[in-house]
């Protein structure tokens, strides 16, 4: 059975919009599902603090996009409670889930 051709990945950056095109102009609200029709209200920025797996390479500062309404599927990563604080996990062992993290906005390295 043949396959189908993948997909290309673009890696880099596509070049620059020219800024007199206003319809094409980025807005990061739209792109990390911010501004979502009649959903805005479940979703939440967190400031990354503290202690964090490093398999995520996250720093203080770096923000996480936390959707409230989304229910947690195999493989999501969640916002859950432990002692009393967020924290980042892989799946939620007993403590309640605050919300499914959708993206990671970092800063440069």
């Amino acid at each position: 059975m043949r396959r189908p051709p993948s997909r290309p990945t673009v890696v880099g950056f596509v070049a620059p919009v020219v800024a007199e095109n206003a319809e094409h102009r980025l807005d990061l609200n739209e792109a990390v599902g911010l501004t979502e029709a009649g959903r805005l209200a479940g979703r939440f920025l967190l400031s990354v603090d503290g202690y964090v797996p490093a398999a995520l390479d996250l720093r203080a500062g770096d923000l996480a996009v936390v959707d409230r309404t989304r229910q947690p599927g195999a493989g999501d990563l969640v916002v859950v409670e432990r002692d009393g604080v967020l924290a980042v996990a892989s799946e939620a062992e007993r403590e309640a889930v605050f919300g499914v993290v959708t993206h990671f906005l970092v800063g440069a390295r």
